[in-house]
């Protein structure tokens, strides 16, 4: 198993990013805020590969990850929607039309992997509207083969365009099929399409198609007839094809890839070449071919999908805009300091942002951060994979104070801290809890019976909660200060197993939260130990887990769940209701 972090610290009022008013104040006179804004936390676009990137009405914007959940999210890649599309075992091209509805074109999941083939309706909050055309089952022992749909778009009627092999077909809004472009049989003559297509529909129902084995742009009739054609500038010699768009100012844009290779090629419509861009604009490396995914243009700037990143260009001159990089990469751990600042242990550091969510600065840049913790004196503590027994200390703008050595530590993965600035530190690797006391600068280990612990938390009430792994689950249990047990979570009741649990904390009314980290679960506990339940499940989705590594509670109740693998911080009601804003 490797390193994990929780941060619990005792002291710490948590919120997350956003514009925030006054609250009053908590009983150790620090000023507390309730933050609204963009919930959760996570990297802009959700960092996640974004295959079929669309722009959809009201500067919004869709597209599927690589596990078939389709995404809506605003202009600055703040997450506002997400759903799982029924029995689909694939999304082969997406589209939106201008109310926002989203049209699939797909395979389904039964009744066999990848035979039913189909273009699906849905809201844009993911109400499923019907499955508007239906390919029929292929069956290829019995010598039936259905194409595979791709590149769905939708005319200025509401009327929908499917790209097959060699030819695109045009259906009603009802889903009838009205014509064809293309016979179906590859071939170069005019009015004929040779290999696989990429097209644009025009508002009055004309196409231009461009295909695979050629390096012609068509112009298709209304009707379905050939108009005319002219040769475009191809920039990677016998490139795939993955989508072709028509810009507002009549000039088209391309994907093309092969290789090593790939770029979004912009001509004229005489094909003369404008410009080509191929991901390097913006400093950074090139695009490679097996990862770029179809762009989008919204008010003129051009949206491209890279891995995790979304690149920013101007659509008419191809001048890098910007960028949205992956921020949060494998977060262990937030906390907010008095200067209302947010901090979160990543893998490539400690990364600060201010009140609003606005990233400030990356320090501690080493391999994986394991704690977080700050003192009531502003002094933020952090542990590292890299060197555990060394503790680093910062001031909150970044800058290095010193350090402290604890010996014992081999893996520490959670810090919390009391009422008088003893931080307890929990190790898995051997170490035991082992209490820092901050005005000494010295550590010793917790007097109290404990085997191995994999998280810590101190209560209000002065006792300390740990979480006690047993080499198979993690046993929740309560001591005081001394040492002394005062009871083990539901040990005469339900006996609930919550496997490797990495992250515990408690909210104003005493009730116990635990992060259940390999179960993808969090459970809830009175303050007496007695189980009440739990909520959550393995998944990608916003109220799924893909292990939760630690969990706190803000003054107001609100639960924030560190949701490790899926590069997020997610913020619940007690109840386990996802709040986003």
């Amino acid at each position: 198993m490797g390193l994990s972090l929780i941060l619990v610290g005792c002291s710490i009022n948590t919120a997350l990013f956003g514009s925030s008013k006054s609250k009053g104040s908590s009983s150790g006179g620090d000023n507390l805020q309730a933050v609204k804004g963009n919930f959760p936390l996570m990297t802009p676009f959700t960092g996640q590969f974004k295959n079929y990137l669309r722009a959809a009405p009201n500067k919004k914007f869709v597209f599927a990850n690589a596990f078939n959940d389709i995404y809506v999210v605003s202009e600055s890649g703040t997450y506002l929607k997400s759903f799982t599309p029924a029995d689909t075992f694939s999304v082969n091209g997406l589209t939106v039309d201008s109310s926002g509805n989203i049209y699939i074109a797909g395979a389904a999941a039964s009744p066999n992997e990848n035979t039913h083939r189909f273009i699906r309706k849905y809201d844009i909050n993911g109400t499923y509207l019907g499955e508007i055309v239906t390919y029929g089952d292929e069956d290829p022992g019995a010598g039936v083969y259905v194409p595979l749909p791709t590149q769905p778009r939708i005319g200025a009627d509401g009327s929908i365009y499917v790209a097959f092999n060699a030819e695109i077909r045009k259906y009603n809004s009802a889903g009838v099929h009205q014509l064809t472009f293309g016979t179906g049989t590859q071939a170069a003559n005019d009015g004929e399409i040779n290999g696989a297509p990429v097209f644009t529909v025009n508002s009055d129902g004309s196409i231009y198609v461009a295909d695979m084995w050629s390096d012609r742009v068509q112009l298709f009739n209304a009707d379905g007839t050939f108009n005319s054609k002219f040769t475009w500038p191809r920039q990677i010699a016998m490139s795939m094809l993955e989508d072709l768009q028509k810009n507002a100012d009549g000039n088209f844009l391309l994907t093309e890839r092969m290789g090593s290779d790939a770029r979004i090629t912009f001509f004229d419509p005489t094909g003369a070449l404008l410009f080509s861009l191929n991901g390097s604009e913006g400093g950074g490396a090139a695009w490679g071919t097996s990862d770029l995914t179809t762009a989008t243009v919204s008010e003129n700037r051009l949206y491209v999908g890279y891995r995790e990143t979304v690149y920013v260009f101007n659509a008419s001159t191809g001048a890098y805009v910007k960028d949205y990089l992956p921020g949060m990469k494998n977060p262990t751990s937030v906390l907010q300091a008095k200067n209302g600042h947010f901090y979160v242990g990543t893998d490539k550091g400690v990364e600060q942002f201010n009140a609003k969510g606005d990233w400030q600065r990356t320090f501690e840049p080493v391999a994986q951060i394991t704690a977080l913790a700050v003192t009531s004196s502003n002094v933020l503590v952090v542990a590292n994979a890299s060197t555990p027994t060394t503790l680093n200390k910062y001031d909150l703008d970044g800058n290095l104070l010193g350090t402290v050595v604890v010996p014992a530590l081999a893996a520490p993965y959670s810090m919390s801290v009391d009422a008088n600035d003893n931080i307890y530190i929990a190790d898995l690797g051997g170490g035991g809890l082992q209490v820092l006391s901050t005005a000494l600068g010295t550590a010793s280990a917790f007097p109290g019976a404990i085997g191995v612990p994999s998280g810590v938390h101190c209560a209000k009430d002065g006792s300390i909660l740990v979480l006690d792994f047993d080499g198979t689950k993690s046993i929740p249990k309560r001591f005081s200060a001394a040492g002394a047990l005062l009871d083990t979570f539901d040990a005469a009741g339900a006996d609930v197993d919550v496997g490797t649990a990495l992250g515990i904390t408690q909210i104003g009314n005493g009730r116990v939260y635990i992060a259940g980290t390999i179960k993808n679960k969090i459970y809830e506990y009175e303050a007496d130990g007695t189980y009440v339940t739990n909520f959550g499940s393995a998944g990608t989705q916003l109220n799924q887990f893909n292990q939760p590594w630690s969990i706190f509670a803000d003054a107001f109740g609100s639960l924030f769940v560190v949701d490790k693998s899926n590069d997020a911080v997610k913020k619940f009601k007690p109840d386990g209701t996802l709040l986003y804003e």
